[in-house]
């Protein structure tokens, strides 16, 4: 059996290639309230990608980094991108104007605990990015949305090939697409390796 030219990345899931895999590629789909986190090294030919949701997928970050470290030795040199229909500035004005909301309703506390609830739930995957990004990488994240307009129940998918000129492609996915690949293990709060999970299989 062959193995596959990509690895497949779900929610909840991460990878990094070198060199020396047979792998040129990377690919997840289904980025709607999520974030894709990228990172490429043209110069020592090292990418990785990760596809958080939870909160609790942001240990990913921190294992990237140690695989990295390990396969490469440094952390220099990547560039940083990142994905999400909801980006920083999207989410904390969502999330003021809901607290302002609780707060007309239910009072100062309750809205100050909604607040930090919110925030932690929905953007510390995000803060998590930029403190690697600025204690890692020591590099700034671009990020990257599809070109054109796409309706509500779109969702967002990205590429990246190491093989193209082009190395990181971006797009609204189609209707009628099969998510089943792209979608998490309900009961796993952490994100894993895509190489070591038991769905490893469903690389393509």
């Amino acid at each position: 059996m062959t193995e596959p030219k990509a690895f497949n990345i779900p929610r909840r899931c991460y990878e990094l290639i070198g060199p020396k895999d047979v792998q040129t590629c990377l690919v997840t789909r289904n980025v709607n309230f999520c974030t894709a986190f990228i990172g490429v090294s043209k110069a020592d030919g090292l990418v990785f990608m990760c596809h958080l949701d939870m909160p609790t997928t942001a240990n990913a970050l921190g294992e990237l980094v140690a695989l990295i470290r390990g396969e490469n030795g440094s952390l220099a040199d990547f560039e940083l991108y990142a994905l999400s229909m909801f980006p920083p500035c999207m989410r904390f004005f969502g999330i003021l104007l809901l607290s302002w909301f609780v707060h007309v309703i239910a009072g100062p506390a309750i809205a100050a605990a909604c607040f930090a609830l919110l925030t932690w739930f929905s953007s510390w995957a995000q803060f998590k990015c930029y403190w690697a990004a600025r204690n890692y990488f020591h590099a700034r994240i671009k990020w990257i949305m599809p070109s054109g307009f796409a309706g509500i129940f779109r969702t967002m998918g990205v590429a990246v090939d190491t093989t193209t000129q082009k190395v990181v492609d971006v797009w609204w996915d189609e209707k009628g697409i099969n998510m089943t690949p792209w979608l998490p293990k309900l009961c796993r709060l952490k994100a894993v390796r895509v190489r070591k999970d038991v769905g490893a299989k469903e690389r393509f």
